[in-house]
């Protein structure tokens, strides 16, 4: 099977436009995507349709929602103009926040709302030159084009419109009404096997073609010398999707559900007081001696600021990490084994690796020696120091 690659632009200086279309199209790319972030791609694909001959240009994607149906055709065949017949238009919903929040627009019911753009943008594309479209009534938009016609015949007569997936909804609503499918970034192997297959099985019940329908999996690429630099430089990535509510759903399939979502099981009952108290006591504790005696380790610091840059930097936010990754890894506990395992040594003990073995076990050994062992000691630091310089006197 061929596979075609496409590239994402977003707008830039005329000059670093020219010269990176031509060294996509020196490449080989099949096309290039110009989403819509912070910028609307229409201008964009306008843009790269002046200096390129063969690539494909497409809107990857241009939010639904946000112009009217006429708007986003006349956009599409423009650029389909200028280009000779090379505009594809992606379409999508994006999130609901964005479109509520940043557009002031209504999002509605996603899947049925975006059903009824790509229909009424195919039929302006379509029939709009031919004075053949008459009213169409919708139930996010009413239009009357009884007295429209565009006054020349467009340079095709038709442009595939494609449309992005997460869910089920719109893999079937692709295979239903779209000349396209885009796959989500974040799909991993298993959800994209899932897809091929309701695809195959959408498309045989509307008696369409495999080769009717476009797909175009997108995917972050991550690009450093090693595996381990690769997976933390997209750590961040997964994260922001993740903390989405649309997004949940996808997670939650995937076993990042009770992690990312589970209620606590005390809540404010009478099962939480008696937990609350020695757990604030224990914490004032730790921080008073960390407070008392931090002076102490820190007063060989070059002036005051230093000091507390370093005590505001070193303390909360390493007892907030540790807290967090605490919570994180027991509540993984309670998904893997069926049980919140706190203890470290037991949640060792569970574990079939033996490097990942050893390396726990190290890790709560230096744990071990730079706390619990060295914590007792602290309030004597002050008190020992005072008495190493009365002894360094007399016996200097």
């Amino acid at each position: 099977m061929k596979h075609d690659y496409w590239e994402i632009v977003q707008a830039m200086p005329a000059a670093e436009m020219t010269d990176l279309m031509r060294r996509f199209e020196d490449l080989g790319l099949y096309g290039v995507w110009s989403p819509q972030l912070q910028s609307t791609p229409f201008a964009t694909l306008a843009a790269a349709a002046m200096v390129t001959k063969r690539l494909k240009l497409g809107s990857g994607i241009a939010l639904a929602f946000t112009r009217s149906p006429m708007e986003t055709a006349l956009n599409a065949l423009d650029i389909d103009r200028l280009s000779d017949g090379r505009m594809v238009l992606g379409l999508g919903t994006s999130v609901r926040e964005w479109n509520e929040s940043h557009y002031g627009i209504e999002y509605g019911k996603p899947v049925a709302h975006l059903r009824e753009i790509v229909t009424t943008v195919r039929a302006i594309i379509e029939k709009g030159h031919t004075g053949e479209l008459g009213q169409i009534d919708g139930a996010y938009h009413k239009l009357d084009l009884r007295s429209f016609k565009i006054g020349r015949k467009p340079a095709r007569s038709s442009i595939p419109i494609h449309v992005p997936a997460l869910f089920e909804s719109t893999v079937v609503l692709a295979g239903e009404v779209a000349d396209g499918l885009l796959g989500h970034p974040v799909w991993s192997l298993k959800w994209i096997a899932q897809t091929a297959a309701l695809l195959e099985r959408t498309l045989a019940a509307k008696a369409r073609k495999r080769s009717d329908v476009h797909v175009n999996l997108w995917n972050y690429a991550a690009i450093a010398n090693d595996r381990k630099q690769a997976i933390d430089d997209m750590r961040g990535t997964v994260a922001f999707y993740s903390s989405i509510a649309q997004y949940q759903k996808y997670y939650a399939a995937h076993g990042f559900g009770a992690v990312l979502s589970e209620p606590s099981k005390l809540g404010w009952s009478s099962d939480f007081w008696p937990v609350f108290f020695p757990a604030l006591m224990g914490m004032i504790a730790f921080w008073s001696t960390m407070s008392l005696n931090m002076p102490d380790f820190t007063r060989f610091g070059r002036g005051q600021r230093q000091q507390v840059v370093g005590q505001v930097l070193g303390l909360p936010t390493t007892m907030t990490f540790f807290s967090l990754l605490a919570v994180l890894i027991t509540a993984a506990s309670q998904r893997i084994y069926g049980a919140p395992i706190w203890d470290p040594i037991q949640l060792t003990g569970n574990l079939t690796n033996p490097v990942v073995i050893a390396f726990a076990l190290f890790s709560v050994l230096v744990a071990t020696l730079s706390v619990n062992v060295a914590a007792p000691y602290w309030p004597w630091v002050a008190p020992g120091r005072r008495r190493a310089r009365a002894r360094s006197r007399r016996t200097g």
